[in-house]
């Protein structure tokens, strides 16, 4: 990072704010007991979380965004699996 520039910009350089928003957010609703997250469930909740805790109205919106591009997603992939050709009756 180039401190000088933003220093003198007057934009903030420390990283107690990033660490104390790391707690706030993060750890605070992730962590505790019995608390298990997939990696797709964590994503999730931690851009609820970040929309909510940064004070954006657009909440329902960007949830709405998101499942759309969720439900795109889903519908276009391909199949994993390779179908089984129809066997013949040979009796």
């Amino acid at each position: 990072m180039r401190y000088d520039v933003y220093l003198a910009a007057g934009l903030p350089v420390g990283t107690g704010v990033v660490e104390s928003a790391c707690g706030s957010v993060v750890k605070h609703r992730m962590e505790g007991e019995g608390k298990r997250w997939s990696l797709e469930g964590a994503e999730a909740m931690l851009t609820l979380r970040s929309l909510k805790k940064s004070h954006d109205h657009d909440l329902r919106d960007s949830w709405r965004f998101r499942a759309g591009q969720e439900r795109v997603r889903l519908s276009t992939s391909k199949p994993k699996y390779r179908p089984t050709a129809r066997l013949r009756c040979v009796a």
